[in-house]
This record gives structure tokens, sequence and C-alpha cells, in this order.
């Protein structure tokens, strides 16, 4: 299934909305929409496998869109690629109580994104053999948020962890990124990785200046 173009006045165009229930999505190419995927605030699960989504976000009606936005019940994505995304939006937001991200490719490309992944109501969060590409136009210093928009500590979920493991990151902002920006984890895994560019990278991970060094 391919979809593209989608747009309505209030900005929300998106090629699928879930309202309620359970959503999987195999083998779909969603671009240049406002957003790709949009999800309500009673949404169940939502699967993502082997899918593309780029170049999507807000246009001309000022309403900030995403590649990707999940707003309740869990999301996997798998072997999938989100990249490109447009106008400081980011290439995967979700405020699921679970976020399972494997296999894949998030990256900015040279487009005027925002963060590769959001997740800002907290909750699990596991991102596992995939590539993360932080590109020079990128407009926001951080390359994962976790929990940033909770307000008084107050938390949304009741396990919030981090564990981000096997991936490979790269960093191609002049200004450098920061890889993980979180607030409100419980417990934070964050090893294993091969970071490319300029980023301060923690212990239990490999690094290297340049692409040419790696």
């Amino acid at each position: 299934l391919a979809c593209s173009h989608i747009k309505v006045s209030d900005g929300n165009g998106c090629c699928v909305r879930q309202q309620r229930g359970d959503v999987t999505l195999v083998g779909v190419h969603f671009h240049h929409a406002q957003m790709g995927i949009l999800t309500g605030h009673n949404g169940g699960k939502i699967q993502i496998l082997d899918s593309y989504f780029h170049d999507s976000g807000y246009d001309e009606s000022g309403q900030l869109g995403h590649n990707i936005y999940v707003n309740s019940g869990t999301l996997e994505f798998v072997r999938s690629w989100s990249i490109a995304a447009r106008n400081a939006g980011h290439e995967l937001k979700s405020r699921a109580s679970q976020t399972i991200i494997a296999d894949s490719l998030l990256a900015s490309l040279n487009a005027r994104d925002s963060r590769l992944i959001d997740v800002p109501n907290a909750g699990i969060l596991e991102v596992r053999g995939s590539v993360l590409g932080k590109g020079p136009r990128s407009e926001n210093w951080d390359v994962i948020g976790y929990g940033l928009e909770l307000r008084n500590g107050k938390r949304t979920h009741e396990i919030n962890t981090v564990a981000i493991r096997g991936n490979s990151i790269y960093v191609d902002r002049p200004q450098g990124a920061q890889l993980l920006n979180v607030k409100s984890a419980s417990s934070i895994d964050f090893t294993e990785k091969t970071v490319i560019g300029n980023a301060y990278t923690p212990r239990g991970n490999t690094h290297f200046d340049s692409s040419e060094d790696a």
C-alpha cells in the first residue's frame, strides 16, 4: 500500500489514523503527507513491519507533524525505515506505554527534522540492531529524547525503562549532538553501540571521529 500527499485544514492529514483497536501494517510506503501515521488516545497495539516512511511533516497550515506519531497503546517498529521528516518534525514520536524499534533505520538525511526518536511520556523504550543517523540540517540537539514532556515529575506509565543496545549511530550535524536526553527513567542501558561523529560517547560503546575512521 502506497499513500502520499494527504492534507486537511487542521494539519492532521495522515495516511493511517488509528482510533482504537489493534493495527498491523506490512510493506506500506507513506510519504509527503502532513503525517504518515497518527493514533488517537484510545489506540491499541500498532505493529509496523517492513515499511518505509519519509518526507512527512507540517505544511503551510502551521500544524507540526511527524513521519510517525503514536499517542497511546503500544508500538513495534521492525525492519522499517523512517527518514527525512520535514519542517522540524520527528522521525518517530511515541507516547505509547511500550515502544520497540528493531532492525530499522531512522535518519535525517539532509532534511530539517528534529529528534530521530522522541518518547515524551516515558514508558518502555527498546532500540536494538538499528541505524540512527543525525543529519547536518537537523534542528534539535538530541538524537533521542525520553520523558521530556512529563509535568511536575508526574509519570504517565507504570514502567519507565530505556534499553538501547547494539545500534549504530552517526552524527553529521556540524554542531554535534546529544545521543540521549532522558528524564524520569528508572533504569538506562545505553551500551554496545558504534558511534560515528561529533557526540559524547559513554563507556561501553565504540566511537569513531569520522566515517573514514570507521
